[in-house]
């Protein structure tokens, strides 16, 4: 059986890759279904729940790996946690945070559309103003808003260079006069217009739940274990959320960085370096990551995933959110 090609890039780099891979290595080409509510507040997970260095810090003193603390909380990353209620849009002011619902838009600026002319749907919108509190990396602009569209079918997972027109990410930073509630274009299905949700935020820390290869380092086999399961079980919370590690199946810097060159996301060239790309790799972070939600706002992303926006921390810190990627990851 032939390694899959991440796989391999790992292994030469010292990087362990899980062997469970996101969905979009065998995906259908036939686009998903307008979302339908079928699940109960029962069958949902719970909500993630925020954590702190001292938190952190026990749990991996329970799991007996106390004597690597100093060396983990080099890796710890703030993470601002996302609860949504669903709401009134009405009430919710015009430039308020808000996930779901109709965006907010400078006069000037259209509703985004793939390159064939469909309007993408509206996934979030933050007010910086809001986040300031709760970002305590600072690596989010003090001020503007960040637009998150992406496409209504969902026929785009982010491994392919094609898939740039299926998603957007737009940064407006002037008065917020200017701005209008935009109503949806004409002919746009109402089942691709999700529900208005307010926003509460909560600052939180996280380590990677990924065995990373600077963990492999550390640790030896039992210990990754251990500490695999002292930090993975709020991944498999409800989890939307801006900056901090990706609660993904698969590490996904590597494809970003393959797509930004305008590579296969799943073929190294003959001649490329595994170990420089791995380092170009890590120059990508999470920038937002939208959790299936249809307690609330009605998302559904393939079957109960999640869509991970990434951008180059070079671009975050020069606000070029153009050149963002995402990828969508389903169980």
């Amino acid at each position: 059986m032939k390694a899959h090609p991440l796989t391999m890039l790992f292994l030469m780099t010292g990087i362990l890759l899980p062997v469970i891979f996101s969905c979009s290595d065998l995906k259908q080409k036939t686009p998903a279904m307008p979302r339908t509510r079928i699940f109960t507040n029962d069958y949902l997970n719970p909500q993630r729940n925020p954590q702190t260095e001292e938190s952190l810090k026990e749990k991996i003193n329970e799991a007996g790996l106390f004597m690597h603390w100093d060396y983990l909380k080099k890796y710890l990353k703030s993470e601002v946690l996302i609860e949504t209620k669903i709401e009134d849009e009405s009430a919710i002011p015009v430039g308020k945070s808000r996930i779901g619902g109709l965006p907010d838009l400078p006069g000037n600026v259209e509703w985004f559309t793939d390159d064939t002319g469909k309007p993408l749907s509206f996934i979030a919108q933050f007010n910086m103003s809001d986040l300031q509190p709760y970002d305590k990396s600072g690596m989010l602009p003090a001020s503007g808003i960040l637009y998150f569209f992406y496409t209504s079918m969902q026929e785009a997972w982010g491994d392919d260079i094609h898939d740039r027109d299926m998603f957007r990410v737009y940064y407006y930073d002037g008065p917020e006069k200017d701005l209008d509630r935009r109503a949806p274009p004409s002919g746009m299905d109402a089942a691709f217009i999700y529900d208005a949700c307010g926003l509460t935020f909560k600052a939180s820390v996280c380590l990677p739940y990924l065995e990373k290869y600077y963990l492999m380092q550390k640790m030896t086999k039992e210990e990754l274990k251990r500490y695999s399961e002292a930090v993975r079980n709020e991944m498999y919370a409800q989890s939307i959320k801006l900056l901090g590690y990706a609660d993904g199946l698969e590490e996904m810097e590597v494809r970003c960085e393959l797509i930004a060159q305008g590579k296969s996301a799943y073929h190294i060239p003959e001649g490329d370096d595994p170990a420089e790309l791995a380092k170009q790799a890590d120059g990508w972070t999470l920038l937002f990551q939208a959790d299936s939600d249809e307690r609330e706002s009605g998302m559904m992303w393939g079957d109960g995933g999640r869509l991970y926006f990434w951008i180059k921390t070079e671009d975050l810190e020069n606000k070029r959110f153009d050149r963002c990627w995402m990828i969508l990851q389903s169980a």
